[in-house]
């Protein structure tokens, strides 16, 4: 659950800080108030792409910094990056007019791809035609999966687990047969190149048979 929110320098924002509390919370204003501003805020710090547009006229840098209640799934990413926390985390992000940009977790530096990854477990975003996904072929083994709590079972991390393995085999064997290949064609071409020079061509050499012949095609002509 995201529980506060501080943002400085964001599009038309100068300074703004919002606490959440357990329960429904609605955002209200006309066409242009900024709502969706707001939804921009949570994006970025969640690691979505930064635009130079984020950052206020005038200002050299936007920076936006959320907390959010841990849940297990959470921890578990917290716990691969070596990252210490308690009941909450904190992330936050600024990004510069230079392009430069700054992420941390808890006060530790991290890439943008693990905000990314945390993203899926702290915070769904529903937009006005998300709903359009539910049409997508390709998502609905996942959607699936996560109704039977899948990535939840043993058998399934281990089944993970496993391919995971197998494929980085594959990839080793096609590597070691693709280089195989490419040492049959080495051997083929050092034998042309053999070939050629043992001919002992002649530069103009083939323009000179052609005359041959053809004269040789004419003799009884000539």
């Amino acid at each position: 659950m995201l529980i506060q929110l501080n943002v400085r320098n964001f599009a038309l924002i100068d300074h703004l800080e919002l606490t959440f509390h357990e329960g429904f919370t609605i955002l209200t204003g006309e066409t242009g108030a900024g709502k969706s501003i707001l939804i921009d805020s949570i994006n970025f710090v969640l690691g979505e792409k930064f635009s130079k547009e984020f950052i206020r006229t005038g200002s050299d840098s936007t920076y936006v910094e959320a907390i959010f209640t841990l849940e297990e799934p959470a921890k578990t990413i917290l716990d691969a990056q070596g990252i210490p926390y308690e009941d909450t985390v904190i992330l936050s992000r600024e990004s510069f007019v230079n392009g430069r940009n700054n992420a941390r977790i808890n006060g530790k530096s991290v890439l943008g791809g693990v905000l990314k990854e945390l993203r899926k477990e702290l915070l769904d975003i529903h937009g006005q035609h998300n709903n359009q996904n539910l049409l997508d072929s390709t998502r609905h083994m996942d959607y699936l999966d996560s109704f039977i709590d899948l990535y939840e079972k043993e058998a399934f991390r281990m089944y993970s687990g496993e391919y995971e393995h197998l494929s980085m085999l594959k990839e080793k064997l096609q590597k070691l047969l693709g280089s195989r290949d490419r040492d049959k064609l080495i051997d083929y071409l050092k034998f042309q190149i053999e070939d050629i020079e043992k001919a002992k061509l002649r530069l103009d050499e083939e323009k000179e048979l052609t005359e041959k012949f053809s004269m040789l095609s004419h003799a009884e002509k000539i």
